[in-house]
């Protein structure tokens, strides 16, 4: 029953939880550990309310244009549910310093820890681009897609979610290089969600996500700022 009810909400959830910055591998060799908090906002009576979710997650190069990426989320865990993803990140397009384009491609999972490891899955595909502006200040964008195999009754199989973001960089010095991250997502824009307890729909449709994140990118900087 646990996993019911989580995956009613995880399409919502998955969309929007986690920042997405992804537009720029990291290099072969080099990884990044990341960190964040946030999720999509509650229909409360005196007004939107956050829904947040903690989210711990990683990347690792395994050529300087392909990366293994993965996160895992945390509060899940407190009701026996081990909610997960695994991927891949193709670069596209990159300039040193400028604009990066990148292709994504992950599977979610979903593990009832007390139900003999019932498991749900949902696969997903972004699309990601960034522009570096100022040496301390990246802003990105992009669209990710999640699919639902069986979607509650109501749900749409595939949730999209737009989504742009800024990332503040502290600390640019290698080997390790520290930024603070802030993305706004709009989960399904274009569908009538109908009525629920986990979403605040402007005018009935979509359902606005925040989450703030940390980054820090580890290995020597090879060439100009990346």
């Amino acid at each position: 029953m646990v996993l019911v009810a989580a995956a009613c909400l995880a399409a919502t959830w998955l969309s929007g939880c986690g920042f997405r910055h992804l537009a720029r591998t990291v290099g072969e060799g080099r990884g990044e550990l990341r960190a964040s908090l946030g999720g999509p906002f509650l229909g409360a009576l005196s007004g939107p309310l956050l829904v947040p979710s903690l989210r711990a997650g990683g990347r690792y190069g395994v050529t300087d244009g392909l990366d293994v990426d993965g996160s895992l989320a945390l509060d899940p865990l407190v009701f026996g549910v081990l909610a997960l993803d695994a991927g891949l990140v193709g670069q596209l397009y990159r300039e040193p310093g400028g604009f990066a384009l990148s292709l994504s491609g992950h599977a979610h999972f979903l593990f009832d820890l007390d139900d003999d490891l019932t498991t749900r899955g949902f696969p997903e595909l972004g699309l990601h681009a960034e522009h570096r502006v100022d040496p301390w200040l990246t802003l990105f964008g992009g669209v990710v897609a999640l699919a639902q195999f069986e979607p509650p009754d109501g749900k749409p199989p595939v949730f999209v979610a737009p989504y742009l973001g800024a990332e503040l960089h502290l600390d640019r010095s290698a080997p390790t290089r520290h930024s603070f991250v802030i993305q706004l997502a709009w989960v399904s824009p274009w569908e009538d969600l109908g009525p629920s307890w986990a979403s605040w729909e402007p005018d009935g449709y979509g359902a606005f996500a925040l989450v703030l994140g940390w980054r820090s990118l580890h290995g020597p900087e090879e060439g100009p700022a990346r």
